[in-house]
């Protein structure tokens, strides 16, 4: 990884096929300040780096009988793992994968061992939690449809704290407003 290039977690919410949810990703920041997706090949022969491909923190939002409205912006479901599976084309990418999730689970583990468990739903913490096991400490979270109108930003840079505010914003207004109006522009 270029000195010049740093990873760092992107939290966006997303509505495919009815089915809400919340995620996080994790991007390249490039000197620019653009934000690009990680492909395997992106970094070059960093396994640590290339195992962030396709790989997410997500959440449930929302409650519903069958199939019916939703009923409330609830977060529920916090877990993370690859969104991508055909990705897995080499043996080294399977291996960089299993290392990754390895690390993860082994450091929630540890964290829920000292410092307890995260509340059911409590997404952002679950996130930070993961981005900590994973040495990431710059944080994006995709602008609010309403602030990207006002700021022209698609993306804002943020704190921990700001990523624990989003996911409370998006949980707040998920069952007031059609949900992906929350970010598209």
């Amino acid at each position: 990884m270029s000195k010049a290039t740093s990873v760092a977690m992107l939290v966006q919410t997303v509505d495919l096929y009815d089915i809400r949810r919340i995620v996080a990703s994790f991007v390249a920041v490039q000197p620019n300040g653009e934000l690009h997706n990680i492909a395997w090949d992106f970094f070059g022969d960093t396994a640590d780096a290339r195992a962030f491909a396709k790989f997410e923190v997500t959440a449930y939002v929302g409650d519903r009988d069958s199939f019916g409205p939703y009923t409330s912006g609830r977060i529920w479901g916090c877990g993370f793992g690859y969104h991508d599976l055909d990705i897995v084309s080499r043996s080294e990418r399977a291996r960089d994968m299993g290392n990754l999730l390895a690390r993860v689970e082994r450091g929630l583990s540890r964290l829920n061992t000292d410092e307890g468990y995260a509340a059911e739903g409590d997404f952002g913490l679950y996130a930070l939690r993961v981005a900590k096991i994973l040495r990431v400490s710059q944080f994006y979270v995709r602008s609010l449809r309403a602030a990207q109108e006002r700021s022209g930003e698609r993306y804002r840079k943020v704190t921990g704290a700001g990523v624990q505010d989003y996911a409370r914003t998006v949980e707040q207004l998920a069952d007031k407003a059609d949900f992906r109006e929350l970010n598209e522009r």
